[in-house]
């Protein structure tokens, strides 16, 4: 089994279809495979009416008309030194979930879920436009985009415009880097249009500036949301991406916190017509303050009323453990796997194919 997977990650075949060619690399993806095309309303439908997938088991996003799975497959995990996880996108997709989260902060998570879809592609499991993609962009963890920020730095001879370097992570959603971030990602995804990119935890511009006064913050928070809100409306009319949106942790903290965020303030960010379309967000037992706490339009409605009555694609994570503020202690509601890998791999999988 082994010598097969690692056959079929690192020998380059051509698709019976001819508009895919692939090369199945961890380390080397400068010559990829492209896929053409994009997530459509009839091919999420079609997907699930293929596959006679009962519709409990999926859902109508009212914004885009996208038919997407209720439980989506999210890259955080993926790391590219266990090979089985392509073997577990490849069956989620086979299994009814057709949604896929990947992040450009992680090299390796877009290869392998690049390599999933490819293989899924080829031997008829999926056709591109039945998948929904997401992207995230913003956390600057991977070296091939460090590198690239570097080079544009010494080209032009300043610094990126809203990059943040700290000691525990590089961050920017600067129009430059976005466009450095969107070549990538489709690079590595091996495709021509993501569906949705994601704006990654923006709080994370200002985790080292809590001491000072927060009408600056938030003047310059939004300000900067506003220009990445701008350009992305570019990139969609390109059709590199679809649609966008933004995840953060901090949605449904007490307004007075320096680092909460107002769903209210981020659609005055947005242009009058906008392809704004998704909010990612942590939701579970313990941390529910996106759903309970009432912080939006004079304090009558939650994050979630406002996502909610808005359309968007709701990304809902952490599910089953939650991380509390200021300890970081992780609280988990289901046990743990007894080791990384394969058995953990095995045990996600059955969570999955029950829905």
């Amino acid at each position: 089994l082994i010598q097969t997977m690692l056959g079929r990650i690192l020998t380059k075949r051509t698709n019976k279809h001819k508009h895919v060619n692939m090369l199945h690399s961890i380390n080397n993806y400068a010559t990829r495979w492209i896929v053409k095309g994009r997530a459509s309303i009839v091919g999420t439908k079609r997907y699930f009416k293929r596959k006679e997938i009962p519709d409990t088991r999926y859902s109508i996003n009212r914004r885009t008309g996208f038919y997407t799975s209720k439980v989506g497959l999210g890259g955080i995990k993926v790391h590219s030194d266990n090979i089985m996880q392509e073997s577990s996108v490849y069956r989620s997709l086979k299994k009814g979930v057709n949604v896929l989260e990947t992040s450009g902060s992680l090299l390796s998570t877009e290869v392998i879920f690049s390599n999933a879809l490819g293989q899924a592609i080829e031997e008829g499991v999926v056709s591109r436009d039945e998948v929904v993609l997401v992207s995230n962009a913003g956390i600057i963890n991977d070296k091939s985009n460090r590198e690239a920020v570097n080079k544009k730095e010494k080209d032009d001879g300043k610094p990126m415009k809203g990059l943040v370097k700290s000691k525990s992570h590089w961050y920017c959603i600067s129009p430059e880097y976005l466009k450095i971030a969107i070549d990538k990602s489709l690079l590595r995804l091996g495709v021509d249009c993501i569906d949705f990119l994601i704006l990654q935890k923006p709080e994370l511009m200002f985790i080292d500036r809590t001491n000072e006064d927060i009408s600056t913050f938030d003047e310059e928070f939004y300000g900067s949301l506003k220009k990445a809100f701008d350009y992305l409306e570019t990139e969609v009319a390109t059709g590199r991406i679809q649609y966008y949106g933004i995840s953060s942790e901090t949605l449904g903290i007490d307004e007075i916190m320096f680092e909460a965020i107002s769903v209210q303030n981020i659609m005055k960010c947005l242009p009058k017509k906008n392809n704004f379309a998704a909010i990612g967000y942590n939701l579970n037992m313990l941390e529910t303050g996106v759903v309970s706490n009432k912080n939006n339009f004079g304090n009558s409605l939650s994050s979630f009323d406002v996502m909610k009555n808005e359309g968007w694609l709701r990304l809902s994570s952490r599910a089953v453990n939650a991380v509390l503020a200021p300890t970081e202690i992780i609280y988990r509601f289901a046990p743990p796997p007894s080791h990384e890998g394969i058995e953990s791999l095995n045990r996600l999988f059955v969570i999955y194919s029950q829905y």
